[in-house]
């Protein structure tokens, strides 16, 4: 993730750990999907993602529906074409992890 913007997301990302709000996970294994407000610029939004969140043969031309909400950390499985889903949700209307 990019240094200016280090801190000013709400996931933090470090060499071990992957985490949002409470929740946290090996970063060894794990990695954060979302979308949120660029702190930096905010006509713009940041997304932080490795890739499509639907399968390949899901793929329509139009990226579908997004299916985990506005943010998602998942865990890589060796081998599956599909990471599994640790944790998701919706942001607020404050862009602010729901309680």
């Amino acid at each position: 993730m990019d240094r200016e913007l280090n801190g000013k997301l709400p996931i933090k990302w470090t060499k071990d750990t992957v985490a949002i709000g409470a929740q946290s996970f090996p970063a060894s294994e794990s990695f954060p999907a979302l979308i949120y407000p660029n702190p930096l610029n905010p006509a713009k939004y940041v997304v932080p993602n490795t890739g499509l969140t639907i399968e390949d043969r899901g793929y329509n031309g139009d990226y579908g529906t997004p299916l985990w909400g506005d943010y998602a950390l998942v865990k890589a499985k060796v081998g599956s074409e599909v990471p599994e889903l640790l944790s998701a949700g919706l942001f607020d209307e404050n862009w602010k992890l729901q309680k």
